[in-house]
């Protein structure tokens, strides 16, 4: 019942991780080829991804990454869904294939050595209205000094990354881009569509 980490380290091959639906602690639902806590959990906090590999596919009902959980993988970019708080300490260190990085609105605390020796990192997109707490070394070796990564923010809040610790380090921190592709952004579980930050009902579309 107890996983320690890292568990998948330097295992760049893997592509698919399982948990036997039986299984109490542990799951990988959604077919996410990950480990991931459950509430019946004693040892982690429910909802925490502990393992992954370069095919995971992160579920919005994550609400941490572990420590650990992706180091040294061969991922080569990864999206930090909604409803994901916290990034846990070294949890994609050594991933030296990973170029680009989507975080979520909904994170507040990305971990020392979280994203360590990322070495081929140049895009960083986060939604974060409010900048998450970076610690010094969270990009150690992934940062400005080295391949000086682009930062992409929410237009209203470039001026906050720029004043915040560690963030203001980062040389390019720029806006977000809005999209102009409506249709692709329906919500067909709601029937609504989100367009530039605002959500139409069907009988009210921009165009």
């Amino acid at each position: 019942s107890v996983i320690n980490s890292p568990l998948f380290a330097g295992c760049s091959n893997l592509t698919s991780i399982v948990v036997d639906s039986e299984n109490p602690y542990y799951d990988s639902r959604e077919n996410c080829n990950a480990i991931i806590t459950t509430s019946q959990n004693p040892y982690f906090t429910p909802n925490t991804l502990i393992a992954g590999c370069k095919t995971t596919i992160i579920p919005n009902s994550v609400a941490e990454i572990g420590d650990n959980a992706f180091y040294n993988s061969a991922l080569e970019s990864i999206t930090i869904p909604t409803g994901t708080t916290k990034i846990g300490r070294s949890a994609f260190n050594n991933s030296i294939l990973l170029s680009s990085i989507t975080l979520s609105a909904t994170l507040i605390e990305i971990s020392d050595w979280a994203f360590a020796d990322c070495l081929s990192l140049n895009t960083i997109i986060c939604y974060a209205i409010e900048p998450p707490t970076i610690s010094s070394n969270t990009f150690f070796g992934s940062n400005p000094i080295y391949n000086n990564p682009t930062i992409y923010v929410p237009a209203e809040s470039v001026e906050a990354y720029k004043n915040a610790d560690q963030w203001k380090d980062f040389g390019q921190i720029l806006p977000i881009e809005p999209t102009t592709d409506y249709k692709s952004q329906w919500c067909n579980e709601w029937n609504v569509m989100f367009s530039n930050g605002s959500v139409y009902p069907p009988s009210n579309m921009p165009y």
